[in-house]
């Protein structure tokens, strides 16, 4: 059993969908979840947010959490997520890596916004 580092904050997700998108380049597993949801520890309500866990043993776990689809909310969760992925694997933004960056958050837009599409729809 591993014990975590930054623990996942306490929360309540109502009537949430999750799924796992996998990053077949860098590994990276990144959980989806929508839904509505109270954060516990502050008890405020927030609508999106990302957060990265880290295990001892070198894990590390991201998710991205929608309480609505929004486009604005997807690309901005989804840049917290492409700086930290990216960077975890050593890659800085510069201007060497932008292209990385760019291509990076035009693909996980693209995934969270076909997942809360169909969940949208249901």
């Amino acid at each position: 059993e591993s014990s975590l580092i930054n623990p996942p904050m306490k929360q309540k997700i109502e009537g949430g969908k999750k799924a796992v998108v996998k990053d077949p380049i860098f590994k990276a597993k990144i959980e989806v979840t929508f839904g509505k949801i109270e954060r516990l520890d502050i008890n405020k309500n927030f609508g999106a947010y990302f957060e990265r866990t880290e295990v001892l043993g070198g894990t590390t776990s991201y998710r991205i959490h929608f309480d609505y689809y929004g486009f604005t909310a997807v690309v901005h969760e989804c840049h917290h997520a492409t700086f930290a992925i990216l960077s975890d694997r050593g890659i800085h933004l510069d201007e060497s890596t932008k292209e990385v960056y760019a291509y990076y958050l035009d693909w996980l837009s693209g995934e969270c916004r076909d997942l809360l599409e169909i969940w949208n729809k249901k």
